[in-house]
């Protein structure tokens, strides 16, 4: 992976982290994506959504792609 990514990673806690993107890759589209972890804390995928815009609905963006990583991770299982 290249390390000039047009990526953003936010930290929010010590486990939990988002990326973002803001029209890097296209105009008018935005992203936001959420690690999806299995039972012993690895990270075994990334889940994420295009949008128009962020400004207004990023935390319940965030909200539901964690709830929806959660779920998978448990699915998945480690």
């Amino acid at each position: 992976m290249s390390a000039d990514l047009p990526v953003k990673c936010y930290r929010i806690s010590p486990f939990q982290t988002i990326g973002l993107t803001g029209e890097e890759m296209s105009l008018g589209a935005c992203s936001v994506a959420v690690p999806v972890r299995v039972s012993d804390d690895r990270v075994v995928a990334a889940l994420g959504i295009v949008v128009s815009s962020l400004k207004r609905d990023r935390a319940r963006l965030v909200a539901a792609l964690q709830a929806a990583a959660q779920g998978i991770g448990r699915s998945v299982g480690g």
